[in-house]
């Protein structure tokens, strides 16, 4: 894992690689780059190989979630971990990727099928995903 600092990253540095970038053809490597030389001048980037591996605490920062969820995800065996040493784990930065196209894709086909049903389907869906039962919902008015 590679932390770059915005902060020690000269602004005319970047208008540099911006400017370089410019004078080259426009595709899919020079439009990341160019992208990731943007961010920098607002944000704090880090960077994570595939093969790396991030602890329960990196892995819910990545997830943008808390730890006890991740390690839930592990016990399920939805995110797969491997211990180290007695009891530590580690989740490989591969894992966390298919992970979250996984659930990418479970949310979009969530969403088409809420889109196609009727709206008592989509209405119960909703309810449902929010755990709350249909007579509940009555007599809260919804």
């Amino acid at each position: 894992m590679h932390t770059i600092d915005n902060a020690t990253i000269a602004t005319a540095d970047i208008d540099d690689i911006v400017n370089a970038l410019e004078a080259l053809p426009h595709n899919t490597a020079t439009d990341e780059i160019r992208s990731f030389a943007e961010k920098l001048r607002n944000t704090t980037i880090t960077l994570i190989e595939d093969d790396e591996e991030l602890t329960p605490n990196q892995a819910a920062q990545f997830l943008r979630m808390s730890r006890p969820m991740v390690v839930a995800l592990i016990e399920k065996g939805e995110l797969l971990a491997k211990i180290v040493g007695k009891r530590d784990r580690r989740i490989p930065m591969s894992e966390l990727r298919d992970f979250q196209a996984r659930r990418n894709r479970a949310s979009k086909q969530f969403a088409e099928a809420l889109a196609q049903s009727s709206d008592d389907t989509r209405r119960d869906s909703v309810l449902r995903r929010a755990g709350v039962s249909s007579e509940d919902a009555a007599e809260l008015g919804f």
